[in-house]
């Protein structure tokens, strides 16, 4: 939640939030969709930061879409900075 909270608040920037594992995490993810977005303790767009996924793969592709999307639209950080 403190990475997502940082993001939502924009004192870092954006980077992928990756769940592995959607049997583990189902039950949480349940929970913010039931509870707290019903109670509108968050946005649609906030659940929106949060990727599942059960494949490696498919993880390893979302990071390096968001990656470049973000080299594209001049919002990502290049290599040299750190």
């Amino acid at each position: 939640f403190e990475a997502l909270t940082l993001i939502q608040t924009r004192k870092i920037r954006n980077f992928p939030v990756v769940l592995f594992g959607s049997q583990y995490w189902r039950g949480l993810l349940a929970w913010l969709t039931s509870t707290m977005l019903h109670e509108r303790m968050v946005n649609p767009e906030d659940l929106g930061l949060i990727y599942l996924t059960d494949s490696p793969k498919d993880a390893v592709d979302f990071i390096v879409k968001t990656y470049n999307e973000e080299i594209e639209n001049g919002t990502g950080r290049s290599g040299a900075e750190s």
